[in-house]
């Protein structure tokens, strides 16, 4: 199945927030093993992205992975990237993330000086995606680990990757000021989701940091 990719330079993403690019991968790029997959709960399957999505899947627009990275390199600089609003990083067959392909998109970004960061659960088909994911680290490109376990987050995350988890019962401890920890592991709300915020990712940039021991970025369920 061909895979299709969709750049977008100035999104009107809310959530994103103001002067933001952002792309969208094809439904098939993501991993059979992804639980909002599985149980239907994925975000882009809803609303104004659903509609989107569907289009780059079906190849009505977009474009293959190499004229994608072409045109990644010709944001401006210091321009903030959302990689993959919906769908995630290449695949091969095996279900081994395409290291030639993320390794290229990596230097459209270097090469752009721009800060892009995604999210992904390739993570969870091979324990050999997060050996590519560790040795490809850049502070241009942030590939945060899409977790629902809040132990195997601070594994991750003590293992030197940057982490993400979606709990509501975490996420509501943060908001109500609470400090939340597995061990040295340190969680916190994402600001955007907190009630009443005016807070946009291209003003708290938490999940695009690339800094050591990082706390584990919390999101509310949609």
């Amino acid at each position: 199945m061909i895979d299709y990719h969709h750049l977008v330079k100035e999104t009107s993403n809310k959530k994103l927030g103001k002067g933001v690019a952002a792309s969208t991968s094809s439904s098939s790029t993501c991993p059979s093993l992804c639980p909002f997959k599985l149980d239907g709960s994925c975000y882009g399957l809803k609303g104004p992205q659903s509609w989107n999505w569907s289009k780059v899947s079906r190849g009505e627009r977009g474009s293959n992975w190499w004229s994608f990275c072409s045109d990644v390199l010709k944001l401006k600089k210091y321009k903030l990237f959302r990689l993959n609003v919906t769908g995630d990083i290449p695949q091969n067959i095996d279900g081994i993330i395409n290291e030639v392909k993320l390794r290229t998109l990596i230097s459209s970004c270097e090469l752009a000086q721009i800060k892009g960061w995604t999210y992904t659960h390739t993570h969870l088909l091979n324990d050999k995606n997060l050996d590519i994911i560790k040795s490809n680290k850049s502070k241009n490109l942030t590939i945060n680990l899409s977790t629902e376990d809040r132990y195997q987050a601070a594994e991750y995350q003590q293992a030197g990757y940057q982490v993400s988890i979606v709990d509501n019962e975490l996420f509501n401890l943060s908001a109500d000021g609470y400090e939340v920890k597995v061990g040295s592991t340190k969680f916190t709300a994402c600001p955007e989701q907190l009630p009443g915020s005016k807070v946009t990712c291209s003003t708290c940039r938490k999940c695009v940091s690339n800094a050591d021991n990082r706390e584990v970025i919390i999101f509310h369920k949609h």
